[in-house]
């Protein structure tokens, strides 16, 4: 009986563990597939809006929106809105990083169609932040994609900016060139972005003006630039203005939307070329200049020969052409499409980009290859007109102060120094403040110094350090302060802003400068311990060049005259001839490096080269405490061979000095150089005039004890007798 019913059991669990997996099992048949919106449906495709929230990016910008406290409810596109004014706001406030998150996150919601104003804002954090390479790419990005205008021009201005801060002046010439040539294209109704191409074209034409000019910013007669700077504010106003709200797009519909701009893009292109125009005329002449002539143009691609004939023809002028420039203009064109350019600014746009320049003779325009000699001033010109063509374009833009400090650079470096200290004065009162004013107070202060009015500069670098809120500015003024004081002679005062200069810089170059100083200060002082231990202290500072080689021979004259043991003289004489064999008669020293390289041979007693050494550095020499210095030494020098005529000329030019102790301490020289010519009259006349003058009681002593030697061996006992007591003797007693 148990058997059965275990048998009935077991048959009706095996028969429901069958049904079981009869009825679970999946169905061979595929799903119906869901219905897919037609991106050519028309309005029910507008209607069928994809579940973006469930997408990686969605879910992203949403956690980025919750960490920011954003409304959770808001759209995805008020989302990214509200994302891009945060950023927007970071980059104002200075948080770079912070707005690169924002905006790198949008960007990954816009992965394959980004929004151009997004890749601009990109190109301007990575600028900001110094990563060029990556600002560059952004905003070729940006301008490569269908966009307005005003985000074309903004784009195209940042890449010429970062090509300038890159030192490609001349890529950021031919870009900028064409905006400016073809400015109605480029209609924007921005001064501000106006202003930005003729700022940044100004910038680029004074760079390939000075390339490969010895203009160091540590030296009193250079000139301090600032490079150009970002005009944030109005930047992200523009951008703003032109960011459109755009929908979150699905992958499926985002092609659908790229192929719509691409062929929306050419229709607009096309209608805004319907009608095409050529128009050539003169709106305004002041003269026959070419910077006087105003054009207006509407210009299809021409030829440049044929076009530059037509412009001479128009401005009623003539054009020359150098048979040289020719190959120059075979093959290339250009098309003219402006409101109002001056003559002069057409001819910098079409000729500079190709390495040709103008000039102009009376009514004849002469059009040459760029030779090295004429090369950087047709640059330098060439911004000077575009500068001006800045200040009557958009004369309220408040980067009016900079154009006037650039001008006034322009202008010192052609050694203008009246027109100079009119552009600064200029831009102080459009209200240049802060760093501008403090390196405007920098250029001041080399105007007075190359005028000789040392004392005035110094006190204009002292203003500069008052006024500047950057360090290195104030650091540079430091330095500039402590090398007048030292053409001057106030070594202890120029030791001290050395010193300040050092503890400010924060760029090793002026900090190399600045150390240099000191130990030049510090062996003129004959504190040799001291300028060893400084140069050693620094000596990472000193990788190369003419710095390394002025630091070693510092360093190892230095040990030379501090040593004491025969041994360790010998040793660094060696070290110190071969540091010396760099410094050729043609190297370029400033007046007190070539003084201490006559030390140095003095010290290891090359008198000859000694004597060519101070006579080179007192050729150079332009200050009159150097000149008296120099010349001190030299006639020492003299002495030291004996050769007293020499240094008896030597003297006696110093004896005409209007500083009374150096003639003074020349007249003692003349009398102790009478006195071993045994020219008895003469030294007797000398230490007169000695003691009509001011004397120390030291000084008088020594010239009464050299006159009563003078007396005694002319055969004057008694004269002097009362010379070796004290006393003056009468004039009649030598008779």
């Amino acid at each position: 009986m148990f058997r059965v019913e275990f048998w009935i059991v077991s048959t009706l669990f095996c028969c429901g563990v069958i049904a079981g997996l009869v009825l679970s099992w999946p169905d061979s048949k595929p799903p119906v597939p869901a219905v897919e919106a037609d991106p050519a449906a028309g309005d029910h495709a507008e209607h069928a809006e994809p579940p973006v929230d469930q997408t990686n990016a969605a879910r992203l910008l949403r956690s980025l929106a919750f960490e920011l406290g954003l409304d959770e409810e808001l759209s995805l596109e008020e989302t990214e809105g509200k994302l891009l004014r945060s950023a927007d706001q970071s980059l104002l406030l200075g948080n770079y990083g912070g707005a690169l998150k924002l905006i790198r996150t949008v960007l990954q919601v816009e992965q394959s169609h980004p929004d151009p104003v997004v890749l601009c804002r990109l190109g301007l954090a990575e600028e900001l932040r110094g990563n060029y390479p990556l600002a560059e790419k952004a905003y070729l990005q940006a301008i490569k994609r269908p966009t307005s205008r005003p985000i074309e021009i903004l784009g195209l201005t940042g890449l010429a900016r970062v090509w300038l801060l890159n030192d490609k002046p001349a890529e950021a010439i031919e870009l900028l060139s064409d905006i400016l040539l073809q400015s109605r294209r480029f209609k924007t109704d921005s001064e501000f972005l106006e202003g930005e191409v003729l700022t940044l074209l100004a910038t680029a034409q004074r760079q390939q003006g000075i390339r490969g000019q010895q203009l160091s910013p540590f030296s009193p007669d250079g000139v301090d630039f600032a490079p150009p700077e970002i005009e944030l504010e109005p930047a992200i106003e523009v951008l703003q203005a032109n960011s459109v709200p755009r929908p979150m797009l699905a992958s499926g519909q985002e092609h659908a939307a790229a192929a719509h701009d691409s062929h929306q893009e050419p229709e607009a292109h096309q209608a805004e070329q319907a009608a095409p125009t050529s128009t050539l005329r003169v709106i305004s002449r002041e003269s026959d200049q070419a910077s006087s002539i105003l054009l207006l143009a509407d210009l299809e691609v021409l030829p440049l020969t044929p076009l530059l004939e037509q412009l001479a023809t128009t401005s009623g002028l003539k054009l020359e052409l150098d048979p040289a420039a020719i190959p120059f203009l075979q093959g290339r064109s250009k098309a003219l499409q402006f409101a109002q350019l001056s003559l002069g600014l057409v001819l910098d746009g079409l000729l500079g980009p190709i390495h040709l320049g103008w000039s102009q003779d009376g009514d004849v325009i002469r059009v040459s290859v760029l030779e090295e000699s004429t090369e950087s001033p047709n640059w330098i010109h060439a911004a000077g007109r575009t500068w001006q063509h800045f200040l009557q374009l958009v004369p309220r833009d408040r980067r009016q102060a900079y154009a006037h400090y650039e001008q006034g650079n322009l202008q010192l470096l052609e050694r203008n120094y009246d027109e100079a200290a009119t552009r600064y004065q200029a831009a102080l009162q459009v209200g240049a403040r802060d760093d501008m004013a403090a390196r405007i107070h920098l250029n001041q202060a080399r105007i007075n110094a190359a005028l000789g009015r040392t004392d005035e500069a110094i006190a204009l670098l002292f203003r500069a350090i008052d006024t500047a809120t950057n360090k290195h500015v104030a650091a540079l003024a430091y330095f500039l302060i402590s090398q007048l004081q030292a053409q001057q002679g106030q070594l202890e005062a120029s030791l001290n802003a050395a010193s300040r200069a050092i503890s400010l810089s924060q760029e090793e170059p002026l900090t190399a400068q600045a150390v240099l100083q000191q130990t030049r200060i510090y062996l003129l002082q004959n504190k040799p311990f001291a300028a060893n231990q400084a140069v050693y202290q620094r000596r990472e500072l000193f990788a190369g060049g003419t710095e390394r080689e002025v630091a070693a021979l510092i360093s190892s004259l230095s040990r030379l005259l501090g040593s004491e043991l025969p041994e360790a003289r010998r040793n660094e004489s060696y070290r110190l001839v071969s540091v010396l064999q760099d410094f050729t008669p043609n190297k370029p020293l400033s007046t007190i490096d070539r003084y201490l390289v006559g030390r140095a041979w003095q010290a290891l007693g090359f008198d000859a080269l000694a004597l060519s050494s101070l006579e080179a550095a007192l050729a150079q020499a332009t200050d009159t405490y150097w000149r008296d210095r120099l010349l001190f030494e030299l006639a020492i020098e003299h002495q030291r061979h004996n050769d007293y005529q020499q240094a008896i000329k030597c003297y006696e030019h110093l004896a005409r000095a209007d500083n009374l102790e150096t003639a003074t301490a020349a007249k003692l020289q003349i009398l102790e150089a009478r006195l071993d010519l045994r020219q008895f009259p003469e030294a007797i006349i000398v230490a007169r005039e000695l003691l009509a003058a001011k004397l120390s009681p030291e000084q008088q002593k020594s010239v009464l004890t050299s006159l009563g030697l003078a007396y005694r061996q002319m055969g004057e006992p008694y004269a002097a007798a009362l010379c070796f007591a004290g006393m003056l003797p009468q004039e009649n007693l030598q008779k």
